[in-house]
């Protein structure tokens, strides 16, 4: 039962790891469309590196990029992939 509440705690620490103080001059990135890959492949790891902040998503459907940045906490829905890649 120990082995189980660990691995337990251990997959929980994963994904909800302790968030790092961001620097002021941290690296900006832009999310191009709002797939289930985000929270795992950057968002986890971007939370605990002071230099990394995702700062705004982009995807074909308005509603899902606005409804995709509330959920992971995305400060800013731009209308277009271009208006990231422009940035």
């Amino acid at each position: 039962m120990a082995s189980f509440l660990g691995f337990v705690q251990r997959v929980r620490k994963m994904n909800n790891p302790p968030l790092a103080e961001k620097n002021a001059d941290a690296l900006k990135f832009g999310i191009l469309g709002a797939a289930k890959i985000g929270p795992s492949g950057l968002f986890i790891p971007a939370k605990t590196h002071p230099d990394v902040i995702v700062q705004a998503v982009a995807a074909r459907d308005r509603a899902k990029a606005n409804k995709y940045a509330l959920e992971h906490g995305i400060p800013e829905v731009k209308g277009s992939y271009q208006d990231i890649k422009e940035r």
